[in-house]
């Protein structure tokens, strides 16, 4: 900001206004520019913080990985504050925006389609386990598909059923699909 005063004046001493102004010019959006960093430095480090509050908040699972999803908080906040950092310099970001947003809606869009597609047999299986629990209960003996057993315990998704070859599981969709035959009798255990 300095050497841009300086030659400012300057170049007016010398009597080249064409100069002069070009470098009033300079020196009117410094402040612009200053205003840009600190939103893009604030967004860094609201970023880094956010991403280690979360890495330290969730606990790490096969299906969760705490680092690479404070990786993404993280460069979602530094994305958006780039965003606002270019808009606070004066340049029309809403072609921009308008492109993220259409990837993000497609990109949640083709996830949502994907997982519905995907889930579908575990989401009959605990539907239909709904009901599997209302008609059979642990001890019953039953007839599903050419397997004979007594039922010795119920998931969410399957019915456990203990044959003389071993412990069965039946997906408890086939109990609302197909016929199955079950004894009220219990089986007398030692």
């Amino acid at each position: 900001i300095v050497i841009v005063l300086t030659l400012m004046f300057a170049t007016e001493r010398l009597g080249l206004p064409v100069i002069t102004t070009w470098l009033g010019a300079i020196a009117a959006y410094l402040p612009r520019v200053f205003t840009c960093l600190v939103i893009i430095f604030t967004g860094v480090v609201l970023g880094s913080l956010g991403r280690s509050a979360l890495t330290r908040a969730l606990p790490s699972t096969d299906h969760i990985d705490p680092e690479r999803l404070g990786g993404v908080l993280q460069t979602l906040v530094i994305g958006v504050s780039v965003l606002v950092a270019v808009q606070q310099l004066g340049i029309d970001v809403g072609f921009l925006t308008n492109v993220v947003t259409i990837a993000l809606i497609g990109f949640f869009a083709a996830s949502a389609i994907a997982f519905g597609l995907g889930g579908r047999a575990a989401v009959a299986n605990i539907l239909a386990g709904h009901y599997v629990r209302e008609l059979y209960e642990v001890g019953n003996t039953v007839r599903i598909q050419g397997l004979e057993g007594r039922i010795v315990r119920m998931t969410p998704a399957a019915v456990i059923v203990s044959t003389h070859e071993g412990e069965t599981a039946v997906p408890t969709h086939l109990f609302v699909e197909a016929l199955s035959v079950a004894s009220i009798q219990r089986t007398r255990e030692a």
